[in-house]
Order: C-alpha cells, then structure tokens, then sequence
C-alpha cells in the first residue's frame, strides 16, 4: 500500500497557521481570542518553543487541583483571569510531521482530541482535530461511495441473470475456471468475487451470449466501462491515488457508469 502523507491532503481541508498566546499571556486575554475564534484550544509558545496546549479543559482540570489560584500583587488580590496562561496549560501534546503517514493520524485521533502538525517540541504548523479528520475521511470516500454502488449494482445483475436462466453460479464458474490459471480463476460464489473476476465473467464468451448480451447490448461498452472501473478502483483503493485527486471528468464518467448500470438492475 502506498503512503499517503498527511501534507497531501492539508491543502484539502483549508487549515491556517495557528494562533499562539505566550506563556505569560493572561488567562483572560486567551480566552477572550478563544471565544471570539471559536478555538477550543491555543498553543502555547515561547521563543519558537512547544510550551504546552492551553484548552477550556486544561484550565478546569488546574482549578480543580489547585486550592487556591489567586495570587498577590503590589496593589493586592488579583483573580484567576489575571493569571498567566502557563498556570493552566497542560504539556503534554502529540506531534506529527507533514511526511507521517495518514493512518497514523486516523490512529493517534481516536484517543486524542488533538493532534499538533510540526517538529515536536517546535511551535507547531497545523493544528489537526477529530472534526478535521472527518473532512479528510469525507474527502477521501467520495470515489470509494460511487465504486461501491457500482459494484453492488453489477452484483445484483449478475445475480438476476443468473436467476433468470435458472443456473447455479458455482456451474458457470467451473467452466470458465477450466481455461483459466490462479491467480485469475473465480470463485464460485458471487460476493468473493473481485472486479477483475467480473470482468472476466461477463466477458466471457458463453457467458456474453447466455446471459449478458440481452442485457448490455454491446460487449465493446461493457469492455471500456469496467476496465476504466477497474483501473480508478485499483488505483483508489490501493492509494496509489487520493480520492480528492481525481478529475472531474472521471468522477462523472463513474457516475455515469454507475447510472447505466442502474437501469439493468
């Protein structure tokens, strides 16, 4: 399987550099940007330094530890809001790096809210959380959805034609397997076929004129169409390509195939 890093798909899912406050930043000046950003959380930085990640439940989990979190100026008693940030960050923080694999990501944010893009230990370049991994997710499923319901719908014919004709899948498959060799020999049952073994069923030529060609019309269409299919899958689902990456011409020719399948089924 091919590496996909997590630098080629960031563009995708339009993240900026992320806002810093110091170490010394009041409390109250960093919620103030929290609220007005709508940030859940801010590095907190220090000479181009990783000091920790300031976050409405790293500031809970200090109150609730600490008895007493007011402190005492020249002018007298000042409130938690007056305290600097680095009271209630927590240092502890995950660190991946632009060239880490995605499924290291798809890992580390199902136990961590946050996941911090960078060097570690260095102020950090993207900020990645659970809600952007589900735009990734969504962005890389869009060829897998319509590849999916073009291969159930084929499925289905399959199996219609086979009802139809009265015929037993596990008979077909052994006449066709005796001219064929592994790897390219089909399994007798339907659902453990892969696309190239579809291929190869329905091409084939006993099969094209028993069950096929009443269908398709054309053996010449069916040839193009799911070698295309099989050539996008197999470069989709072996991440030789991102889903993202796919023209918008090849898009809509899967929908296409997929809506001219539909009108056998």
């Amino acid at each position: 399987m091919s590496k996909i890093m997590i630098q080629d798909i960031l563009k995708e899912i339009n993240l900026s550099k992320p806002r810093t406050v110091s170490p010394e930043t009041r409390l109250r000046r960093a919620l103030q940007i929290m609220s007005k950003k709508k940030f859940s959380q801010l590095p907190v930085v220090q000479e181009g330094k990783f000091r920790g990640m300031l976050s409405y439940k790293s500031i809970v989990k200090q109150v609730e530890l600490s008895q007493d979190l007011t402190a005492k100026d020249k002018k007298g008693s000042i409130t938690v809001l007056d305290l600097p940030v680095k009271h209630f960050t927590d240092p502890y923080a995950k660190f991946l790096s632009l060239r880490d694999n995605i499924f290291d990501l798809f890992r580390i944010t199902k136990e961590e809210d946050t996941v911090l893009i960078g060097e570690d230990g260095s102020e950090p370049q993207y900020i990645i959380t659970n809600f952007n991994v589900v735009n990734i997710l969504e962005k890389l499923s869009d060829a897998f959805l319509l590849i999916e319901q073009i291969e159930d719908s084929l499925r289905s014919i399959i199996k219609k034609q086979l009802a139809t004709q009265d015929l037993d899948c596990s008979e077909i498959v052994q006449k066709i397997n005796q001219n064929l060799q592994p790897p390219y020999a089909l399994p007798e049952k339907i659902e453990k076929m892969s696309w190239e073994h579809y291929i190869i069923l329905t091409t084939n030529k006993e099969c094209w004129n028993r069950l096929f060609s009443r269908v398709f019309n054309t053996i010449t269409s069916v040839k193009s169409y799911f070698s295309f299919v099989r050539d996008i899958r197999n470069d989709v689902f072996h991440f030789r390509r991102l889903s993202h990456t796919l023209s918008k011409s090849e898009i809509n020719k899967l929908k296409r195939i997929k809506a001219w399948l539909k009108n056998f089924e």
